[in-house]
């Protein structure tokens, strides 16, 4: 489990869960992943509007959120990860 200073914050994707992503999900991640980090770069410490993200970008995302996490219940998507946990909370809709 990943930590944050109010306990536990989402699942951890580590390597050997995410080898076992199908090709495609691992390449929507790691165009998502890309994306990220340029606009955190740009943004410093402010938020990033979700209506800055190209739509192939908005596309990667959401398939990475509704994405179950293999060896995890069905129920359990990427959106429970704390990656995703972490980029949402960096997020604004202003």
């Amino acid at each position: 489990m990943c930590y944050g200073n109010f306990g536990q914050i989402g699942i951890p994707i580590e390597p050997e869960t995410h080898k076992l992503y199908s090709l495609k999900l691992k390449f929507a991640w790691l165009f998502f992943d890309s994306w990220w980090k340029s606009a955190r770069k740009k943004a410093g410490y402010r938020p990033i509007k979700r209506s800055s993200m190209p739509k192939p970008v908005r596309w990667a995302f959401e398939l990475i959120k509704n994405t179950p996490i293999p060896d995890h219940d069905k129920s359990v998507t990427g959106s429970d990860s704390c990656y995703i946990m972490g980029v949402e909370s960096f997020l604004t809709d202003s």
